[in-house]
């Protein structure tokens, strides 16, 4: 059997770092599940977290036999994450957020793959709110659709390789990790995009698979959700980083994932907004003309759908009323 780290970067999240180590830790008492737990490690790593989290988690420890590291300042979950990479000596390692969690029997579709040896193995998700866990999101649609397009023989892996830009559900492969030196961005926002694009372009090999391992949560209010200047900063910033990479290697295809953020800083106001501006045009998101006028291009037309669809379902209304 192989051996399996999984890292977690945590900042005063308890509730979900509990149910996160409740669905890792507690499967069942089958040998299978024993034997696999025997040759996993995890990592937690904190980010600074206020005194009450810290003991909380020291608790934790006392159930489960993670590994606990402390950072003795703000450094970010990307900083987190590196801490962990340096530190794991498995075969293949896994990443979670504090506030996701590992589906029932996770451990069987993690060792059905056991001896497919790919530097890099992502898994469909799934997705649920995280205050009601009855309830589905949509979070995970992007990629399962991706993941269904490649099987079907709809897309090839380059869209795996350089569109999937979270860590999570996959499974890599750490010596091809630590070969390359693949780390995450010590970022306010956005650490683990430039480390999915390199991850996925010094793969070797890839694949997918329709099996299901990990949860995502939406919940509003999270750094995916929250806008500040100093974030969409971040997310700028390594978005013309994520262009420019992906221009370097010929991959033409990738999400915007820079011009996005800088239009949200919108609703910042005038002058957070007219700042925002100036730092993107100083780290360059301007130069490129094409891409500037392709994405005006595809907002104009995005708003003219939506116009066109909004107007549609009024008329509809209208003509429904009158029936």
């Amino acid at each position: 059997m192989k051996t399996y780290s999984i890292i977690i970067p945590h900042k005063n999240d308890i509730k979900g770092l509990k149910r996160l180590l409740k669905s890792i830790y507690e499967q069942d008492n089958s040998f299978e599940f024993y034997n696999f737990i025997k040759n996993l490690s995890v990592f937690v790593v904190d980010d600074y977290s206020d005194t009450k989290s810290i003991d909380a988690i020291k608790e934790l420890n006392k159930r489960y036999a993670f590994t606990f590291f402390q950072n003795n300042r703000n450094r970010s979950a990307g900083a987190c994450r590196n801490i962990g990479l340096s530190n794991i000596k498995s075969d293949y390692v896994l990443f979670s957020d504090s506030d996701d969690f590992f589906v029932k029997d996770y451990y069987k579709f993690l060792l059905k793959y056991d001896n497919y040896d790919y530097d890099l193995l992502l898994f469909s998700p799934i997705s649920v709110l995280d205050d009601d866990l009855n309830k589905s999101s949509d979070r995970h649609l992007f990629y399962t659709k991706m993941i269904d397009d490649y099987l079907n023989g709809k897309v090839d892996e380059t869209k795996l390789r350089y569109m999937w830009l979270g860590p999570w559900s996959k499974r890599y492969k750490v010596k091809y990790l630590k070969e390359n030196n693949i780390t995450f961005d010590e970022t306010i926002a956005s650490n683990d995009v430039m480390f999915s694009v390199q991850a996925g372009y010094r793969a070797k090999n890839i694949s997918a698979t329709h099996d299901v391992f990990y949860c995502l949560t939406r919940r509003y209010g999270s750094l995916i959700y929250t806008y500040s200047l100093e974030v969409l900063k971040a997310r700028v910033s390594v978005g013309i980083r994520y262009k420019n990479y992906c221009d370097s290697i010929g991959f033409y295809n990738y999400k915007d994932h820079c011009i996005n953020h800088l239009m949200r800083g919108i609703i910042l106001g005038f002058k957070p907004f007219m700042k925002l501006l100036y730092f993107a045009k100083r780290k360059g998101v301007f130069k490129d003309k094409k891409y500037v006028l392709k994405f005006i291009f595809k907002a104009i037309a995005g708003n003219i759908v939506v116009f066109f669809i909004n107007n549609t379902r009024n008329l509809l209304k209208i003509e429904k009323t009158n029936k």
